[in-house]
């Protein structure tokens, strides 16, 4: 598991998930466990081995963002998820928005962002949950799961599982180590 500072969460949630391949995630385990093996001799060297992968495994962010400057029209749409993806959307809903028909808005949006509208609104809540896990720990998960749009605890808890690898309270309790691991090695 890669640890961030929670205090870096918002810069570097984005509302798409990209699963690695298995190449990728040992090209990654290698770059770590040189870090790990030799953290001040070839820690730079690792630094920028891993920049230089990431940046080249998600470059499909900076085409994705040259899609959407292309269709105006659906910047009108991420800002209705934004502001209501704690609410009940629906495709056709976002599809009125810009006055398409469901089945082309989906086209437009797939075309666009790679992923369709309705994933790209559980990214948003599953990466929403995660800011307030992370911040309150003591409120329950059904209160989390209703505030971030998903039909009770059980739902949030399948997709959460679904799209991050792990369950709500899974990923609270690894983070949360994390940062007493982190303060207490300081």
């Amino acid at each position: 598991m890669i640890f961030l500072d929670p205090k870096m969460l918002p810069q570097v949630t984005h509302p798409m998930v990209t699963k690695l391949t298995q190449e990728q995630v040992q090209a990654v385990k290698k770059i770590f466990s040189h870090l790990v093996s030799n953290p001040q001799m070839i820690e730079h060297l690792a630094l920028k081995e891993l920049t230089i992968f990431l940046n080249d495994s998600f470059s499909v962010f900076s085409r994705i963002d040259e899609f959407a400057n292309s269709d105006f029209r659906l910047e009108k749409v991420l800002n209705k998820i934004k502001i209501n993806y704690h609410s009940v959307l629906s495709v056709t809903e976002l599809a009125a928005t810009i006055e398409l028909s469901k089945f082309h808005f989906i086209r437009l949006f797939k075309q666009c962002y790679h992923i369709s509208p309705m994933k790209y609104l559980i990214n948003c809540r599953i990466n929403n949950a995660k800011k307030e896990l992370l911040k309150d720990r003591k409120r329950s998960m059904a209160e989390i799961a209703i505030q971030n749009g998903f039909y009770d605890e059980s739902h949030f808890d399948k997709l959460f599982k679904q799209y991050t690898g792990v369950s709500p309270k899974n990923f609270q309790q690894q983070v949360t180590s994390k940062v007493t691991d982190c303060r207490q090695n300081d």
